[in-house]
């Protein structure tokens, strides 16, 4: 496509599809992972939005974007990853081929631009704090007031895909995020990090994971441009996205035990 900006043309869909072949069975395998509704996503571009867990792992966001790469139609765009850019620079430093699979940095104007390209665009506003939270906490979608997402899906005209997994902070589990110490450190001035966790233990543990796809939220598509930074609105469509995802991870969440799986109404 003519016009794409230098970190479109560096993405390879080719190397992606190749990674996520031989990956994802093994990443399946280890975390027993279960897939729901991907019936619901759609044939167009989308701006999906989820939850997760595992500390710096992450593990649901390899087998969501993994199982997306491998099970979408001709019809559904590739989908591309907003990355917190202190991860993008260390793939980036040690010539990571990840880097070329749709990995982009973290900032809007990337997003704006891949969504105005056809591509979708995957990101989970509740960063490193929700990745992070205490394992007491593992089964509340929070995204910590951010609502830049919103933003992002009415400028550019695309539904919301609501994306929500567990078991990923079974897998590491995080038992103080350390925001304070990060704070003292400066971290969030230097690092853009909000965080500096005390986890357990240092490589993931084989936790059931689940993920679930809900279906498109296009409330994000009646709003007029020109209103997608009223605050008033982005509260109200904020509330009810969430609303909706932790409904679905409390019905994932019943009958739950950690580490195990649902070991009851499938």
């Amino acid at each position: 496509m003519e016009n794409q900006p230098e970190f479109l043309k560096t993405y390879d869909p080719e190397l992606a599809h190749t990674l996520a072949k031989n990956i994802l069975p093994k990443l399946e395998k280890y975390f027993r992972a279960e897939y729901k509704g991907f019936e619901n996503i759609p044939n167009r571009n989308f701006l999906g939005v989820g939850n997760h867990g595992g500390a710096y792992y992450t593990p649901e966001t390899f087998l969501w974007s993994g199982k997306y790469i491998m099970e979408k139609t001709p019809e559904q765009p590739n989908m591309l990853g907003l990355t917190h850019s202190f991860a993008v620079d260390i793939q980036e430093k040690i010539n990571s081929p990840f880097v070329r699979t749709g990995m982009i940095r973290g900032e809007y104007k990337n997003a704006i631009e891949a969504l105005s390209h056809g591509y979708s665009i995957m990101v989970y506003p509740g960063g490193d704090r929700e990745t992070c939270k205490p394992f007491k906490e593992r089964y509340t979608v929070d995204f910590y007031n951010h609502k830049g997402y919103i933003t992002l899906a009415i400028e550019a005209g695309v539904p919301i895909l609501p994306v929500v997994s567990i078991g990923g902070h079974e897998a590491v589990l995080s038992w103080y995020d350390g925001a304070e110490v990060a704070e003292l450190l400066g971290w969030k001035k230097k690092f853009r990090l909000n965080v500096l966790p005390f986890t357990l233990p240092a490589l993931p543990l084989p936790a059931q994971i689940t993920v679930s796809v809900l279906p498109p939220f296009t409330q994000t598509l009646d709003v007029k441009k020109e209103d997608a930074r009223n605050p008033e609105i982005l509260a109200k469509l904020n509330e009810e996205l969430l609303g909706q995802m932790q409904a679905e991870m409390d019905r994932m969440a019943e009958n739950r035990l950690p580490w195990i799986g649902k070991v009851l109404g499938r």
